[in-house]
């Protein structure tokens, strides 16, 4: 990261509180916690626009953290999706070193794989997911969690028909597994519109 990014951290955690004064007080308006949080002006496709953006780190398991880069949007902190590619690159050079420590580790190829695609590398994010699962299939996380990622990878491959394939079988699953009683009648084929409406090829 640039010379003007601030880093802190925190080895038990931490929170990030957003205050705004209200009705004479200072009220808590949004928040986030973190382990390790880099603040930084990062560059979007127009470059640098003024604004700080949040590169928030979360412990999981072991030394893996969720990553995501954060701005707030006058009512809330959102995923600022458009600075992840200048983001990014520094979570997806993480994540390789810790599948190279640790090749049998399902959590650490699942958040390379999510670094991947939030870097475009939609190709070598998916060789990051199958090779995770390719790992023990009881292991943390879930299979529906690499196969999450392998849509958006084939999503951003404009591979769309195996993307909605995977989403489907995404979608059935959950279904199967909600009571029966509280089940929407329209939940598939309402998804499965959806899912073609935004997947397949103009």
């Amino acid at each position: 990261m640039a010379q003007s990014t601030r880093e802190l951290s925190a080895s038990a955690g931490n929170g990030l509180n957003i205050l705004a004064w209200q009705d004479g007080n200072l009220k808590k308006i949004a928040g986030t916690g973190y382990h390790r949080l880099e603040v930084e002006d990062l560059a979007g496709e127009k470059g640098k626009d003024g604004r700080q953006e949040l590169a928030v780190w979360v412990k999981d398991t072991g030394d893996a953290m969720a990553v995501d880069v954060l701005r707030w949007e006058g009512k809330n902190l959102i995923p600022a999706e458009d600075v992840y590619t200048a983001y990014f690159p520094v979570v997806v050079d993480y994540y390789r070193e810790k599948v190279r420590e640790h090749p049998q580790a399902s959590f650490y190829w699942y958040y390379l794989a999510d670094a991947l695609v939030k870097v475009g590398e939609y190709r070598q994010a998916l060789e990051a997911a199958e090779k995770g699962m390719a790992l023990d299939k009881d292991a943390y996380p879930s299979t529906y969690s690499f196969q999450l990622i392998k849509g958006r990878a084939l999503t951003g491959l404009q591979r769309y028909h195996e993307a909605i394939a995977i989403y489907q079988d995404i979608i059935a699953a959950g279904e199967k597994k909600l009571p029966h009683p509280k089940k929407p009648a329209s939940m598939g084929s309402t998804f499965q519109s959806l899912l073609t409406a935004n997947f397949s090829p103009a």
